[in-house]
């Protein structure tokens, strides 16, 4: 190649280089005047991205640190707690491993489960009282006089249970008792208690009404003693049914009939004798109050055979009772004959005309609670 063509050929590469530096500098210039949207700009931005995923994870790894940090902390914590109050250290350090809201959850169902608690010592506390007993005694002492009574015996304490449970207000039983099913059963045994005490109460002023010739209404009047008891004919009815099913009852037990013993059981029948007749039920000296039911179940019966149209069931009841209140009347009058009432100072003088000691004010007009509860225990 001859000089100057080499020289030309040298000119035109000198100005393709600065055409495209120059190029250069105005697509830099564009780019950088429009925000940097150019390839340099892309650059820069991937840069940029990567160097914040980096301290994404340095923050992350910071705050895993510290978590760890304040667990054990807490796990120092626990130990000093737990020697402090003097309980295990595995309960508090398996504490510590819960989150905030399992341990929010935790402390508010140990805080019900600490009030259910303090409610049911407090429900044991008013079954043991005598606020309540004093209740519970006035309530049962008014159903065993009462006159509509199915029994006093069989299934007595369960159904008088049954309507507490119902009519809880009838009987005085806070919430914090009927909703504890251990306290609940605890009231049908104290219900059972004193269902039997007063039961041999009873039967003590029945025997001593035999004896001394009191009554119904005197001897009432002493086994009432210091109750706010309405005490009507009809219940003066009732005692009269009670004593005269007693004398029965004493009656029976001075036969002296001797329960079939087991060898007599054992011996076989002659086959040419006629099927024995059914016997009468034998009773021990302490099972008068299932005498006492038998002999109502008997009287039921009876009245169902001879109602009618003409002469309902229930009043077929109501002339016995009356009936046995005439008689009981003319065999033990109230007052002697110069007209002085019969007495005793051993039981306390003048009950029939005394005026009994009134009971807590919320119990000193018994009518409304003492009907409903004489209706509601029949059953039978």
């Amino acid at each position: 190649m001859s000089l100057l063509a080499s020289f030309r050929a040298y000119g035109d590469t000198l100005s393709g280089s600065a055409d495209g530096e120059t190029a250069d500098r105005e697509e830099q210039e564009d780019d950088e005047s429009n925000g940097g949207t150019g390839s340099t700009g892309g650059d820069t931005r991937d840069s940029g991205q990567g160097d914040d995923h980096s301290g994404d994870f340095y923050e992350d790894e910071v705050e895993d640190i510290n978590a760890a940090r304040g667990r054990k902390r807490l796990k120092v914590f626990a130990k000093k707690v737990a020697g402090d109050l003097g309980i295990p250290v595995d309960l508090l350090e398996a504490f510590t491993d819960l989150s905030v809201d399992e341990r929010m959850m935790t402390i508010y169902g140990q805080l019900l489960m600490y009030s259910r608690d303090k409610e049911a010592d407090a429900g044991q506390a008013y079954l043991e009282s005598a606020l309540f007993t004093n209740i519970l005694e006035l309530r049962l002492t008014a159903v065993l006089v009462s006159p509509y009574l199915s029994a006093y015996h069989t299934n007595l304490a369960e159904k008088v249970f049954e309507y507490a449970r119902v009519n809880p207000d009838a009987f005085k039983i806070p919430h914090s008792v009927q909703n504890d099913p251990d306290l609940m059963q605890m009231l049908l045994s104290k219900i059972r208690d004193m269902l039997t005490v007063l039961r041999g109460k009873l039967k003590y002023w029945l025997v001593q009404s035999v004896e001394h010739g009191y009554s119904a209404e005197y001897a009432l009047a002493g086994f009432l003693k210091k109750c706010v008891i309405d005490a009507r004919g009809a219940h003066w009815g009732c005692f009269a049914f009670l004593r005269r099913s007693l004398v029965v009852f004493l009656q029976q037990e001075k036969k002296s009939i001797l329960l079939p013993s087991e060898e007599n059981n054992d011996q076989e029948e002659p086959q040419d004798q006629e099927p024995a007749a059914k016997e009468e039920p034998q009773y021990s000296a302490s099972s008068y109050w299932g005498f006492v039911d038998d002999l109502l179940s008997e009287q039921r019966a009876d009245a169902h055979s001879k109602a009618s149209a003409d002469m309902p069931y229930h009043t077929i009841l109501q002339k016995e009772v009356s009936e046995t209140l005439r008689k009981d009347l003319k065999k033990y009058p109230l007052y002697n004959t110069d007209g002085t009432q019969k007495t005793s100072k051993k039981h306390g003088g003048k009950l029939a005309l005394k005026k009994r000691k009134r009971g807590p004010p919320s119990d000193v007009q018994p009518q409304e609670w003492q009907d409903a509860l004489e209706k509601a225990l029949v059953w039978l």
